[in-house]
């Protein structure tokens, strides 16, 4: 079932400064494009095919924190075998943290 097909969709995004966005599915299948072709897994069809399983597994939730979002996708493509793509998205998430300013 497309994600268009689904009848119920989370609604909002809670980013890391408590502010809230749309959710978008799109966004996600950029990360986990831009992921895969980091480390010549996969590319864009198979990019698509992982984000709709990532959204069918966000279904029961209206609103999710961006760190619920990031957790399905790396649990998805370990599932999937990118165990690669899987490490390098992690460690790029982690990267990031460290950059961030602590938030009080």
């Amino acid at each position: 079932m497309s994600p268009e097909q689904m009848p119920y969709r989370p609604q909002k995004l809670i980013k890391r400064d408590g502010s809230e966005v749309s959710f978008d599915i799109d966004k996600i299948e950029r990360a986990i494009e831009a992921a895969g072709q980091a480390t010549r897994q996969f590319g864009a069809y198979e990019a698509k095919a992982l984000a709709d399983a990532v959204l069918s597994r966000l279904l029961d939730f209206q609103c999710l924190a961006v760190e619920q979002v990031q957790e399905k996708v790396e649990l998805i493509l370990m599932e999937a075998g990118y165990y690669t793509t899987a490490s390098a998205y992690i460690v790029h998430r982690e990267r990031n943290a460290r950059q961030r300013p602590l938030q009080s």
